[in-house]
């Protein structure tokens, strides 16, 4: 519980201080009036994952600093809100979301697999509102529906956290998404992909950065890959030479094209067809096929991480139609999310003792674990003794666990999404 009280402290800590302020607000004449929102309020209301309308929220945010008499007067009117968020650069999200992983990564002992952190990074599609400067800035894919963009993230698959996030036009490849979050990868990495992403040159580049990857492939992504699947071999070693297309797509991305060592796992699957994986961990005692399945299966958890953006927060449910507003909340979900797995870290490390009975393993429930952090947030950057609200967070946390049931799998059923979110019509 310290640590994570020692996080909330630092993250107030920089909230609350001048040099923050003076790096994210418009102008140096931003928020420097004693107004009914302040700037440090901002920052926490629209942290606040909200869904309801403007009015309902600021109501109850400011109410509840009322009840422990920690704020008095009247509640900030909607227009109040409206102008003082137009001063606040939705980079400042993005500053606080570092410094948490950053904290994060110092305070606590974090998983690994063989001593690596594994990092896998993927892309979703967000629906937009209709407005004019969203559509002048992202496009408008198909001019009858809503306007679409494409969402990237970088997750820590062990410790469930995103170290980065972009967002950018719809017809942005996945690759070039994976670009912006490169540099937060290190040398004690291992990058997980999924088949949207191998391609010469991007190894070219990973290799060039000495960052470890694991990619699955589809059968036809590589000639060297036919041959290896003829040869109904189980894992092989070779040099990938560069076409005269890697050449090109290395000299636009400022690197050398070169022969890349790679080596070609085969994976079987259970009833399905197997996974072909390519990586750049080359030697076979200390990675084995049976630990490439393994590895390839932990990257699932960045799947039920966008679940959760899209479903649990609702990140499409934006509290606002300009471009702006739009870039605060996707940044301010993605720090939300974060804080509230990091808080409930001490939750985490008790559950293998608390249930070591019991028939099935267990995790957190995230929808509840994120309804109880957005019914504590005001409290949380606001009372001076935080301790014993993290403890009783996490005791509830252990008390609302969900059972983990192995061996399941379904499959994959794709249907239309018909839920739309209208700023008109929020609910209660």
């Amino acid at each position: 519980m310290k640590n994570c009280a020692t996080i909330v402290n630092s993250l107030k800590k920089k909230i609350f201080s001048q040099e923050f302020k003076s790096n994210h607000r418009s102008s140096p004449q931003a928020f420097t009036r004693n107004r009914k929102l302040s700037f440090e309020d901002l920052i926490q209301f629209l942290c606040q994952l909200r869904s309801a309308s403007a009015k309902t929220e600021l109501n109850s945010f400011f109410e509840a600093f009322d009840q422990f008499g920690e704020k008095s007067d009247d509640v900030p009117t909607t227009g109040a809100f409206s102008q003082a968020r137009k001063k606040l650069n939705p980079l400042a999200f993005k500053e606080l979301n570092q410094s948490l992983i950053k904290q994060y990564y110092k305070s606590f002992s974090i998983k690994t697999w063989k001593k690596l952190r594994i990092l896998s990074a993927d892309t979703t599609t967000l629906r937009l509102p209709p407005e004019k400067e969203i559509i002048e800035a992202f496009g408008q894919p198909n001019q009858s529906r809503l306007p679409l963009v494409q969402v990237s993230q970088l997750y820590d698959c062990l410790n469930n956290l995103s170290l980065d996030a972009a967002i950018d036009r719809y017809n942005t490849g996945d690759r070039i998404m994976l670009l912006s979050h490169l540099d937060h990868l290190s040398d004690n990495n291992v990058l997980v992909l999924d088949r949207g992403y191998p391609a010469h040159w991007l190894f070219c580049l990973l290799q060039s950065k000495s960052i470890r990857f694991c990619v699955r492939l589809q059968t036809n992504s590589f000639k060297e890959l036919s041959t290896f699947i003829q040869s109904k071999a189980t894992t092989h070693t070779l040099t990938l030479y560069p076409t005269s297309d890697t050449r090109v797509a290395c000299k636009k991305h400022g690197i050398t094209a070169q022969p890349t060592q790679l080596r070609f796992v085969k994976v079987d699957l259970e009833g399905k067809d197997p996974e072909y994986l390519a990586t750049n961990l080359l030697d076979e005692d200390d990675f084995t096929i049976q630990d490439f399945k393994e590895l390839y299966h932990y990257r699932w958890t960045i799947e039920e991480d966008f679940k959760v953006i899209k479903t649990r927060i609702q990140i499409e449910n934006f509290s606002g139609k300009t471009l702006h507003s739009i870039l605060q909340d996707f940044y301010a979900s993605f720090f939300t999310k974060n804080l509230a797995a990091v808080l409930t870290k001490p939750a985490d490390e008790s559950i293998p003792d608390l249930c070591r009975t019991r028939k099935f393993p267990y995790q957190k429930n995230t929808t509840y674990v994120l309804s109880l952090v957005k019914k504590i947030w005001n409290r949380l950057f606001k009372s001076i003794k935080i301790s014993p609200l993290i403890e009783r967070l996490n005791q509830l946390c252990l008390e609302n666990l969900s059972p983990i049931r192995l061996h399941r799998s379904y499959p994959r059923k794709v249907s239309k999404l018909n839920r739309n979110f209208y700023q008109t019509y929020k609910p209660i």
